[in-house]
């Protein structure tokens, strides 16, 4: 059992109030490693008595992050293409937007991400770690959930 530091505990009241009072979408703090980071985002989630498998979507941009915020408590954590966006197959073009077929006539398919409409109706909460390594290119797929979002993470690190 962790006891809080009182920056930890002001972060932790803080987002609590943020999540139950504010209309803003998003929450953000962050801290160098070591600091508690994962402490406090599993304290959040437990005060907010939120269900870690169903009303959570922990997520990072890449993917060592999100399996080690596994091993933090947060179980459900995958990266944030696996939560945000869907596979599909669509029809290879070339660079004049004419279908590429095969030379049996069949189409060429390549893959694309698209951007999902919504998340599990479930999901109250979206937690994104390491924050800073998200590209801003992902921000309003990830708003467009309409979703809370409590984003942390170290800005020492790699910018977006």
């Amino acid at each position: 059992m962790f006891i809080l530091n009182p920056d930890q505990q002001f972060i932790v009241s803080e987002a609590v109030n943020w999540f139950k009072n504010s209309s803003e979408l998003i929450f953000q703090y962050d801290g160098p490693p070591g600091s508690g980071k994962s402490v406090v985002l599993n304290e959040i989630v437990r005060q907010l008595k939120l269900d870690i498998y169903k009303e959570v979507a922990p997520m990072s941009y890449i993917g060592a992050a999100s399996l080690v915020m596994r091993t933090k408590g947060l179980y459900s954590s995958r990266t944030a293409h696996s939560w945000c966006y869907d596979i599909v197959q669509v029809p290879r073009k070339d660079s004049n937007g004419n279908i590429i077929y095969k030379e049996n006539g069949d189409v060429l398919y390549t893959t694309r991400f698209v951007p999902k409409k919504k998340l599990d109706e479930d999901i109250k909460l979206i937690i994104i770690d390491e924050a800073y390594c998200m590209p801003l290119s992902m921000r309003p797929v990830i708003e467009n959930f309409g979703i809370k979002i409590l984003a942390c993470g170290d800005q020492n690190q790699l910018p977006p």
